[in-house]
């Protein structure tokens, strides 16, 4: 089981509660009474699919679509559903990973949060850090729950379904001559969904090895870090105020010396200035913008990393009065020798 201790506004999807995974689905005990789960807001973690639409021309001329699930049902691997490592921005957005398995499932990023006016949280993949594979006949649709080719006489076209956000009993239907045309009805719906040029790429999307995420102390910025050597792990800055998108990602190689280096913990400051990844050699500390700000060797075999995320305006003995302090902090790191 895994716990976070969340303080958020009460517009927000949860209040002064804590989560906890148990199985794949997030559930919400109230603090600082006891602790009990609340069911009424347990956070669904639905399957979650991908699709790639290819186009092409039959003999006699006619438009020909091909709808491919992503990943494949019947061919690993696919996307893992179970829970990992959880954080909650500023806005109420739980932002959390999905573990690998033995089996070769992927572990994934998604973000759930109640859209406003809604009672039921809308749970999405994060994609925006994924690059797409280049091929002009293939388009990636994210973010509907269905879709098919609908063969006519001349040419197909394309039907898809979704739901408004955080109201799935409430269905929207689309049936368009192209992907675009079928995204773009449901988007004007009331739709979140998604289409990009190219096809979607399972590892591009997901995610190797235990993948770390933590939030700022005011919830500004989320970070994620992937434990990956093979291919090099990631690591990813999201700024709670984008709606869709990562703000910055980078190869680990490109901000520890040594690249084959994997993250074995991973934290930011109060307001997400400066950062600290923990990697097998080294204790990396880098900025917003994932710029190298410095490092610290650490003997090898530590896991584990935190930067104080109240440091900078709180009362110490060099900072009595705990006026704000951007240039001061205080970071925890693991090392080999069972010490921090």
């Amino acid at each position: 089981m895994l716990t976070s201790s969340l303080n958020l506004r009460p517009a927000q999807i949860l209040t002064s509660a804590l989560v906890s995974f148990q199985g794949v689905t997030p559930s919400v005990a109230n603090t600082p009474d006891i602790p009990l789960e609340d069911p009424s807001r347990r956070l669904l973690t639905p399957d979650v699919f991908l699709y790639d639409v290819e186009e092409s021309l039959s003999e006699t001329g006619n438009i020909k679509y091909e709808v491919k699930y992503i990943p494949d049902v019947l061919t690993p691997p696919g996307f893992s559903d179970r829970p990992q490592f959880v954080a909650v921005d500023s806005t109420g957005r739980v932002v959390y990973s999905t573990k690998t398995s033995l089996l070769g499932a992927v572990g994934t990023l998604r973000k759930a949060k109640v859209p406003p006016g809604m009672t039921e949280p809308e749970v999405k993949l994060i994609v925006e850090h994924a690059e797409m594979l280049e091929n002009e006949a293939f388009t990636g649709i994210a973010h509907i729950r269905g879709m098919n080719a609908v063969r006519t006489g001349g040419d197909d076209n394309l039907f898809g379904f979704d739901h408004v956000p955080g109201n799935r009993a409430a269905l929207l239907f689309a049936t368009q001559a192209s992907p675009a045309d079928m995204v773009n009805t449901l988007v004007a719906q009331g739709s979140d969904a998604l289409a990009r040029a190219g096809q979607w790429s399972v590892e591009n999307v997901g995610f190797r090895d235990t993948t770390y995420v933590s939030a700022s102390g005011n919830g500004g910025w989320v970070v994620i870090g992937e434990g990956s050597r093979d291919p090099v792990g990631r690591i990813l800055m999201r700024e709670a105020a984008v709606e869709d998108g990562i703000s910055g990602a980078i190869s680990v190689d490109d901000l520890m010396i040594n690249g084959s280096e994997t993250v074995e913990g991973i934290g930011l400051n109060y307001d997400g200035t400066l950062g600290v990844a923990l990697g097998s050699l080294e204790a990396s500390f880098f900025s917003t913008d994932l710029r190298l700000q410095g490092s610290s060797v650490i003997i090898p075999g530590a896991s584990g990393a935190v930067l104080h995320p109240l440091h900078a305006n709180s009362k110490s003995v060099d900072n009595p009065t705990g006026l704000y302090q951007p240039d001061t902090h205080l970071a925890f790191v693991g090392s080999g020798d069972k010490t921090i």
